[in-house]
């Protein structure tokens, strides 16, 4: 079978917790377990990441990354869609050389109004600049990364790859496995 495809009226962080512990990724307000993405006219193996978070520890590169951005402030909260996180995204867009979603709101929300997922952000200032976001959703066990992105003037200090870091960090800090 290529996929799978569910979308829930309800999803309880228990059922969240075991959809992930299967594999399942969600976008906009579907969950889905596939094999192959299908891009451009060509198909590619999909390869879905998992951590055991107890096991996790940064490496060295990892760490000088993350101390790269020292000067700037990460704030890890519930989610909130904004016009300003909008505008991050449309200024993201304007950086990568791939189709995504036409909106923050279509990538999440899939234009929808129902709120099914337990979604936190890690967002990334400078100053009072938002220059960077990454969503996730939180289960009682487990999380997943939805979506990060950065402003494309800050590509040099590796933005994305150190908000994905700060979730996991979060997430261990929860004490989810």
């Amino acid at each position: 079978m290529l996929a799978d495809v569910h979308t829930p009226l309800q999803l309880p962080a228990a059922i969240l917790d075991d959809y992930l512990e299967q594999g399942w990724f969600r976008a906009g307000r579907t969950i889905f377990n596939t094999n192959f993405l299908h891009f451009d006219g060509k198909l590619y193996s999909a390869l879905w990441l998992r951590l055991i978070l107890n096991d996790f520890e940064l490496s060295k590169s990892q760490n000088k990354k993350v101390k790269a951005t020292n000067r700037f402030t990460f704030k890890v909260q519930p989610f909130k869609l904004t016009d300003e996180k909008e505008q991050l995204y449309a200024d993201y867009k304007t950086g990568i050389s791939f189709n995504t979603a036409s909106s923050l709101y279509q990538l999440l929300f899939d234009y929808q109004d129902i709120i099914l997922f337990n979604t936190y952000e890690v967002a990334a200032y400078e100053g009072e600049r938002l220059i960077g976001l990454g969503v996730f959703d939180m289960g009682n066990n487990a999380a997943a990364g939805i979506v990060s992105f950065t402003h494309p003037d800050y590509k040099k200090y590796s933005l994305g790859a150190v908000i994905i870091l700060k979730k996991i960090k979060f997430a261990k800090e929860q004490g989810l496995e």
